[in-house]
């Protein structure tokens, strides 16, 4: 139906019963690709086929003209974000009905996307219906990205983990992806009360500088490691194959002691192999 230009299609059969022949038809819509609609009459084979046919088409022109029909979607505001984008994100699509609850929930989809600070719909009759502009505001372009408070990880090491970058529109969405990603890199070096958040400055029309703030925190430090259940090997001898270690006097130069979740997991891999080349 779509590929030759159509809106609506239909099939259907004729069922002969003795003088009499019942013509059931379903309209099939391109935009929704399923049954919208049935058409049904019963014709008398006594009487002209073109009466019956006319009936069943001025019962479908009937509901046709009854429909509210998206003619057109269109995105105006946009400068960075692409137009294809923004329509790639909706549900709707043209030819289906109307339906001013589905409008509402795609401005929440848009918002939901995180490249816009507002969106409204602007609707329009035409002749056959309805067309929906969805005016956008973005949010601004990344034209710098500073990271603050960081004090045991460089810079680099923190950009590396974030997918947002200069150049891009701010996207809160990825943005909060990108602050949960630092926050578990903190983590496995022992800041397990690490804090992350972001600050947002315009530096020019349609532009800001991105600061992410960081409060590391102490890291946490081993005091006692106790090896439990083992009876068959030494604890002893366990222990010798741990990275971990105990925090001592000197600590803060060998870097020791500290509950590091990246060792903590190796040290777990560690004992399961040993334990399984002993036979357990």
């Amino acid at each position: 139906t779509r590929s030759a230009g159509a809106d609506y299609g239909f099939y259907g059969v004729a069922t002969g019963n003795g003088p009499k022949l019942h013509i059931d038809l379903r309209m099939v819509g391109a935009a929704e690709n399923k049954i919208i609609q049935s058409f049904e009459t019963t014709h008398e084979k006594d009487k002209q086929l073109s009466k019956s046919v006319e009936k069943l088409s001025e019962e479908i022109n009937t509901y046709l003209s009854s429909r509210e029909i998206i003619t057109d979607i269109q995105v105006s505001g946009n400068e960075i974000v692409d137009e294809s984008y923004v329509l790639s994100r909706l549900n709707l699509q043209k030819g289906e009905e109307f339906d001013k609850e589905k409008i509402d929930s795609e401005i929440k989809r848009l918002y939901k996307s995180g490249y816009f600070d507002n969106v409204k719909v602007f609707l329009e009759d035409t002749n056959r219906g309805k067309k929906i502009t969805f005016q956008v505001e973005e949010k601004p372009l990344i034209k710098e990205i500073v990271v603050k408070g960081n004090k045991n990880l460089a810079d680099n090491k923190i950009l590396d983990k974030m997918q947002t970058e200069t150049g891009s529109v701010l996207n809160t969405e990825t943005l909060g992806q990108d602050l949960k990603k630092i926050k578990k890199l903190y983590r496995k070096e022992g800041h397990y009360r690490a804090k992350v958040s972001y600050e947002q400055k315009d530096v020019a029309q349609g532009q800001a500088k991105l600061i992410i703030r960081i409060e590391e925190g102490k890291q946490l430090y081993i005091r006692n490691i106790e090896i439990k259940g083992a009876e068959k090997i030494p604890p002893g001898d366990l222990r010798d194959k741990l990275s971990l270690s105990e925090r001592w006097i000197f600590s803060w130069m060998t870097g020791g002691g500290i509950l590091k979740e990246k060792n903590l997991n190796r040290d777990v891999a560690v004992l399961k192999s040993y334990y399984a080349q002993k036979g357990f």
